[in-house]
Protein backbone atom coordinates (compact mmCIF):
# COMPACT_ATOMS: atom_id res chain seq x y z
CA UNK A 1 0.00 0.00 0.00
CA UNK A 2 1.53 3.57 -0.88
CA UNK A 3 1.64 6.41 1.70
CA UNK A 4 -1.78 7.60 2.71
CA UNK A 5 -2.95 11.06 3.01
CA UNK A 6 -5.99 12.06 5.63
CA UNK A 7 -8.15 14.85 5.15
CA UNK A 8 -8.59 17.43 2.60
CA UNK A 9 -5.90 17.44 -0.11
CA UNK A 10 -2.95 19.13 -0.13
CA UNK A 11 -2.69 19.92 3.45
CA UNK A 12 0.40 17.83 3.88
CA UNK A 13 -1.16 15.64 6.97
CA UNK A 14 1.20 12.45 6.40
CA UNK A 15 0.69 8.77 8.63
CA UNK A 16 3.78 7.52 10.59
CA UNK A 17 3.99 4.78 7.62
CA UNK A 18 3.24 3.88 4.34
CA UNK A 19 1.58 0.82 5.87
CA UNK A 20 -0.73 2.77 7.83
CA UNK A 21 -4.34 2.32 8.07
CA UNK A 22 -7.04 4.51 7.41
CA UNK A 23 -7.93 4.31 11.15
CA UNK A 24 -3.89 5.13 11.97
CA UNK A 25 -3.87 8.05 9.86
CA UNK A 26 -7.23 9.15 11.46
CA UNK A 27 -5.41 9.01 14.92
CA UNK A 28 -2.50 10.84 13.51
CA UNK A 29 -4.40 13.64 12.03
CA UNK A 30 -5.65 13.96 15.92
CA UNK A 31 -2.17 14.42 16.73
CA UNK A 32 -2.02 11.61 18.32
CA UNK A 33 0.60 9.46 16.43
CA UNK A 34 3.37 7.76 17.04
CA UNK A 35 7.02 8.76 16.19
CA UNK A 36 7.40 10.74 12.99
CA UNK A 37 3.74 12.28 13.24
CA UNK A 38 4.03 13.37 16.93
CA UNK A 39 7.41 15.32 16.44
CA UNK A 40 6.01 16.72 13.06
CA UNK A 41 3.00 17.92 15.54
CA UNK A 42 5.31 19.18 18.19
CA UNK A 43 7.24 21.20 15.01
CA UNK A 44 4.16 22.73 14.19
CA UNK A 45 3.10 24.17 17.50
CA UNK A 46 6.07 25.68 18.10
CA UNK A 47 5.74 27.06 14.45
CA UNK A 48 2.27 28.50 15.82
CA UNK A 49 3.68 29.85 19.21
CA UNK A 50 6.58 31.64 17.43
CA UNK A 51 4.61 33.19 15.47
CA UNK A 52 2.22 34.40 18.32
CA UNK A 53 5.04 35.61 20.34
CA UNK A 54 6.29 37.59 17.26
CA UNK A 55 2.59 39.47 16.93
CA UNK A 56 2.36 40.06 20.29
CA UNK A 57 5.89 41.63 20.25
CA UNK A 58 5.09 43.73 17.25
CA UNK A 59 1.70 44.76 18.66
CA UNK A 60 3.35 46.14 21.68
CA UNK A 61 5.52 47.84 19.65
CA UNK A 62 2.74 49.46 18.22
CA UNK A 63 1.23 50.40 21.55
CA UNK A 64 3.93 51.60 22.96
CA UNK A 65 4.98 53.71 19.79
CA UNK A 66 1.26 54.66 19.57
CA UNK A 67 1.37 55.73 23.27
CA UNK A 68 4.89 57.59 23.41
CA UNK A 69 3.10 59.63 20.24
CA UNK A 70 -0.18 60.16 22.47
CA UNK A 71 2.55 61.31 25.61
CA UNK A 72 4.63 63.55 23.22
CA UNK A 73 1.90 65.19 21.77
CA UNK A 74 0.32 66.04 25.25
CA UNK A 75 3.57 67.20 26.74
CA UNK A 76 4.21 69.58 23.42
CA UNK A 77 0.16 70.95 24.02
CA UNK A 78 1.46 71.64 27.67
CA UNK A 79 4.86 73.87 26.12
CA UNK A 80 2.46 75.55 23.76
CA UNK A 81 -0.01 76.43 26.69
CA UNK A 82 3.31 77.80 28.59
CA UNK A 83 5.03 79.65 25.58
CA UNK A 84 3.93 83.15 26.63
CA UNK A 85 5.71 82.85 30.26
CA UNK A 86 8.67 80.09 29.45
CA UNK A 87 10.50 78.65 26.69
CA UNK A 88 10.70 74.81 26.92
CA UNK A 89 12.87 72.19 25.15
CA UNK A 90 12.93 68.42 25.75
CA UNK A 91 14.83 65.71 24.04
CA UNK A 92 12.81 62.63 24.37
CA UNK A 93 9.13 61.28 25.78
CA UNK A 94 8.47 57.77 26.71
CA UNK A 95 5.77 56.10 28.12
CA UNK A 96 5.34 53.09 31.02
CA UNK A 97 2.87 50.62 29.50
CA UNK A 98 2.23 48.88 32.77
CA UNK A 99 1.63 52.23 34.91
CA UNK A 100 1.04 54.92 32.14
CA UNK A 101 4.34 57.27 34.03
CA UNK A 102 5.52 59.42 31.55
CA UNK A 103 9.06 60.34 31.61
CA UNK A 104 10.16 63.40 29.76
CA UNK A 105 14.08 63.57 29.48
CA UNK A 106 17.08 66.43 29.57
CA UNK A 107 14.70 68.92 29.66
CA UNK A 108 15.55 72.91 29.87
CA UNK A 109 13.29 75.45 31.51
CA UNK A 110 14.09 78.96 30.64
CA UNK A 111 11.62 82.24 32.19
CA UNK A 112 10.66 84.36 29.58
CA UNK A 113 13.36 87.23 28.81
CA UNK A 114 16.38 85.68 30.16
CA UNK A 115 19.08 83.12 29.50
CA UNK A 116 19.17 81.53 32.53
CA UNK A 117 17.65 78.12 32.07
CA UNK A 118 16.61 75.31 34.49
CA UNK A 119 18.08 71.62 33.08
CA UNK A 120 16.42 68.74 34.22
CA UNK A 121 17.96 65.12 34.08
CA UNK A 122 14.16 62.80 34.10
CA UNK A 123 10.75 64.29 34.98
CA UNK A 124 8.93 61.73 35.58
CA UNK A 125 4.84 62.72 35.25
CA UNK A 126 2.75 59.89 37.12
CA UNK A 127 -0.82 61.62 37.37
CA UNK A 128 -1.98 64.92 36.38
CA UNK A 129 -5.18 66.60 35.36
CA UNK A 130 -5.10 67.67 32.01
CA UNK A 131 -8.59 68.83 31.27
CA UNK A 132 -8.87 72.30 33.93
CA UNK A 133 -6.48 75.17 33.24
CA UNK A 134 -5.49 75.14 36.95
CA UNK A 135 -4.27 71.03 37.42
CA UNK A 136 -6.94 69.73 39.87
CA UNK A 137 -4.48 66.73 40.92
CA UNK A 138 -0.69 66.31 39.93
CA UNK A 139 1.61 63.69 40.84
CA UNK A 140 5.63 64.00 39.67
CA UNK A 141 9.11 64.25 40.28
CA UNK A 142 11.80 66.30 38.90
CA UNK A 143 15.44 64.42 39.45
CA UNK A 144 18.82 65.93 38.55
CA UNK A 145 17.56 69.93 39.09
CA UNK A 146 20.13 72.39 37.92
CA UNK A 147 20.14 75.76 37.81
CA UNK A 148 21.86 79.25 38.27
CA UNK A 149 21.42 80.44 41.26
CA UNK A 150 21.18 84.25 40.71
CA UNK A 151 18.00 82.83 38.92
CA UNK A 152 16.39 82.89 42.54
CA UNK A 153 18.81 85.91 43.56
CA UNK A 154 21.53 83.79 45.17
CA UNK A 155 25.44 84.58 44.02
CA UNK A 156 27.61 82.33 44.41
CA UNK A 157 29.71 84.34 46.80
CA UNK A 158 26.46 83.40 49.34
CA UNK A 159 26.86 80.20 48.65
CA UNK A 160 30.61 80.14 48.97
CA UNK A 161 30.19 81.22 52.57
CA UNK A 162 28.73 78.10 53.39
CA UNK A 163 31.49 76.25 51.32
CA UNK A 164 28.89 75.07 48.35
CA UNK A 165 30.42 75.34 45.23
CA UNK A 166 28.93 75.13 41.73
CA UNK A 167 25.02 74.31 40.77
CA UNK A 168 24.59 71.54 43.04
CA UNK A 169 21.89 69.36 41.73
CA UNK A 170 18.47 68.70 43.62
CA UNK A 171 15.21 65.97 43.04
CA UNK A 172 11.96 67.66 43.60
CA UNK A 173 8.45 66.06 44.44
CA UNK A 174 5.31 67.52 43.87
CA UNK A 175 2.12 64.97 44.54
CA UNK A 176 -1.26 67.15 45.34
CA UNK A 177 -4.93 66.88 45.03
CA UNK A 178 -7.91 69.55 44.81
CA UNK A 179 -11.29 68.33 45.29
CA UNK A 180 -12.94 71.11 43.72
CA UNK A 181 -16.34 70.06 44.92
CA UNK A 182 -15.39 70.61 49.15
CA UNK A 183 -13.05 72.98 48.06
CA UNK A 184 -10.49 71.03 49.54
CA UNK A 185 -6.55 71.06 48.92
CA UNK A 186 -4.80 68.19 50.12
CA UNK A 187 -0.70 68.26 49.81
CA UNK A 188 0.69 65.20 49.87
CA UNK A 189 4.23 66.09 49.17
CA UNK A 190 6.38 68.89 48.46
CA UNK A 191 9.96 68.52 48.57
CA UNK A 192 13.19 69.21 47.79
CA UNK A 193 16.22 67.08 47.75
CA UNK A 194 19.61 69.12 47.88
CA UNK A 195 22.20 66.31 47.03
CA UNK A 196 25.12 66.48 50.09
CA UNK A 197 22.73 69.62 52.08
CA UNK A 198 19.69 68.02 53.54
CA UNK A 199 16.33 67.25 52.64
CA UNK A 200 13.09 69.21 52.96
CA UNK A 201 9.59 67.86 52.76
CA UNK A 202 6.30 69.39 53.30
CA UNK A 203 2.71 67.80 53.61
CA UNK A 204 -0.51 69.85 54.35
CA UNK A 205 -4.22 69.92 54.40
CA UNK A 206 -6.35 72.99 53.50
CA UNK A 207 -9.83 74.17 53.68
CA UNK A 208 -12.19 76.34 51.84
CA UNK A 209 -9.96 76.83 49.39
CA UNK A 210 -11.08 78.35 46.03
CA UNK A 211 -9.56 77.87 42.85
CA UNK A 212 -10.19 79.10 39.05
CA UNK A 213 -8.24 80.13 36.52
CA UNK A 214 -11.23 81.88 35.43
CA UNK A 215 -11.61 84.60 38.33
CA UNK A 216 -8.32 85.08 40.17
CA UNK A 217 -10.37 88.29 41.87
CA UNK A 218 -12.65 85.18 44.02
CA UNK A 219 -9.29 83.74 45.07
CA UNK A 220 -7.97 86.82 46.27
CA UNK A 221 -11.37 87.88 47.89
CA UNK A 222 -11.86 84.67 49.63
CA UNK A 223 -8.14 84.20 50.57
CA UNK A 224 -8.34 85.04 54.17
CA UNK A 225 -10.98 81.91 54.60
CA UNK A 226 -8.53 79.42 53.57
CA UNK A 227 -8.29 76.93 56.54
CA UNK A 228 -5.68 75.30 57.53
CA UNK A 229 -6.37 72.15 59.19
CA UNK A 230 -2.87 70.18 58.88
CA UNK A 231 0.90 70.40 58.62
CA UNK A 232 4.00 68.94 58.75
CA UNK A 233 7.34 70.11 57.84
CA UNK A 234 10.30 67.91 58.20
CA UNK A 235 14.48 68.62 57.26
CA UNK A 236 17.18 65.47 57.17
CA UNK A 237 20.19 67.62 57.43
CA UNK A 238 22.83 66.23 55.29
CA UNK A 239 25.13 68.78 56.25
CA UNK A 240 23.64 72.63 56.13
CA UNK A 241 23.65 73.00 59.69
CA UNK A 242 27.68 71.73 59.70
CA UNK A 243 28.02 74.51 57.40
CA UNK A 244 25.99 77.25 58.85
CA UNK A 245 27.94 76.95 62.20
CA UNK A 246 31.52 76.73 60.73
CA UNK A 247 30.27 80.18 58.71
CA UNK A 248 29.13 81.53 61.90
CA UNK A 249 32.19 80.59 63.41
CA UNK A 250 34.15 81.92 60.86
CA UNK A 251 32.74 85.58 61.41
CA UNK A 252 33.65 85.66 64.97
CA UNK A 253 37.20 84.04 64.79
CA UNK A 254 36.08 81.00 66.60
CA UNK A 255 36.53 77.41 66.35
CA UNK A 256 33.02 75.50 64.79
CA UNK A 257 33.03 73.20 67.91
CA UNK A 258 33.43 75.61 70.25
CA UNK A 259 30.92 77.77 68.73
CA UNK A 260 28.31 75.08 68.94
CA UNK A 261 28.77 74.56 72.55
CA UNK A 262 28.08 78.18 73.03
CA UNK A 263 24.70 77.45 70.87
CA UNK A 264 23.41 74.66 73.04
CA UNK A 265 24.44 76.46 76.22
CA UNK A 266 22.31 79.16 75.05
CA UNK A 267 19.34 76.97 74.15
CA UNK A 268 19.77 75.03 77.58
CA UNK A 269 19.10 78.42 79.16
CA UNK A 270 16.50 79.18 77.35
CA UNK A 271 14.76 75.63 78.48
CA UNK A 272 15.67 76.27 82.24
CA UNK A 273 13.83 79.84 82.31
CA UNK A 274 11.06 78.43 79.91
CA UNK A 275 7.99 77.59 82.02
CA UNK A 276 5.13 76.80 79.39
CA UNK A 277 5.58 72.68 79.18
CA UNK A 278 4.76 72.79 75.54
CA UNK A 279 7.65 75.51 74.65
CA UNK A 280 10.21 73.62 76.52
CA UNK A 281 9.95 70.17 74.62
CA UNK A 282 9.93 72.32 71.56
CA UNK A 283 13.21 74.00 72.72
CA UNK A 284 14.66 70.15 73.73
CA UNK A 285 13.62 69.14 70.19
CA UNK A 286 15.96 72.30 68.63
CA UNK A 287 19.09 71.53 71.12
CA UNK A 288 18.64 67.55 70.06
CA UNK A 289 18.69 68.70 66.36
CA UNK A 290 21.17 71.36 66.73
CA UNK A 291 23.65 68.27 68.34
CA UNK A 292 22.66 65.81 66.48
CA UNK A 293 22.36 67.25 63.08
CA UNK A 294 20.05 64.63 61.53
CA UNK A 295 16.23 65.20 61.82
CA UNK A 296 13.90 67.83 62.97
CA UNK A 297 9.95 68.34 61.90
CA UNK A 298 7.40 71.21 62.73
CA UNK A 299 3.60 69.74 62.97
CA UNK A 300 0.61 72.04 62.87
CA UNK A 301 -2.13 70.03 64.35
CA UNK A 302 -4.80 72.60 65.36
CA UNK A 303 -7.76 71.52 67.63
CA UNK A 304 -10.36 72.75 64.61
CA UNK A 305 -9.14 74.23 61.55
CA UNK A 306 -7.38 77.87 61.55
CA UNK A 307 -8.34 80.49 58.61
CA UNK A 308 -5.78 82.68 57.62
CA UNK A 309 -7.23 86.03 58.95
CA UNK A 310 -6.94 84.38 62.38
CA UNK A 311 -3.11 84.16 61.63
CA UNK A 312 -3.03 87.58 60.53
CA UNK A 313 -5.03 89.03 63.24
CA UNK A 314 -2.24 87.66 65.72
CA UNK A 315 0.27 89.92 64.50
CA UNK A 316 1.87 87.27 63.98
CA UNK A 317 3.13 86.97 67.43
CA UNK A 318 5.29 83.65 67.71
CA UNK A 319 3.68 82.61 71.13
CA UNK A 320 0.14 83.15 70.14
CA UNK A 321 0.53 81.45 66.73
CA UNK A 322 1.86 78.17 68.04
CA UNK A 323 -0.85 78.27 70.96
CA UNK A 324 -3.33 78.76 67.83
CA UNK A 325 -1.93 76.09 65.71
CA UNK A 326 -0.97 73.68 67.79
CA UNK A 327 2.57 73.56 66.65
CA UNK A 328 5.19 71.29 67.72
CA UNK A 329 8.59 70.72 66.95
CA UNK A 330 10.11 66.99 66.95
CA UNK A 331 13.62 65.67 66.38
Amino acid sequence: MGRRFFGQAGTGLLCASDNASVEECAVCFNGSCPEAGKEDMVSRRKIVFGAAALVLVVALFLVKSYANGVAAQNVNDTIARMSKIVDVGYEDVSMNLLNQDVTISNVSIAPKGTSKAIDISRVVVKDFDQRSAIPAFLSMSLEGVRMNPETIGVSQNDLQKFDIKGNVPYDVVVDYRYNVGKKDFQVNELSFDVKEIGKVKLNMHLGSVFLDANNYFEFLARYPNIQMIDAEIAYDDYSLVERIIAAEAKKKNKDPKDFKKEILKDIDQEIKSENDTSMKQNLEAMRDFVDSQKHISIKISPESPVTVQQIMQSNFDIQRIRKLLNLKIKS
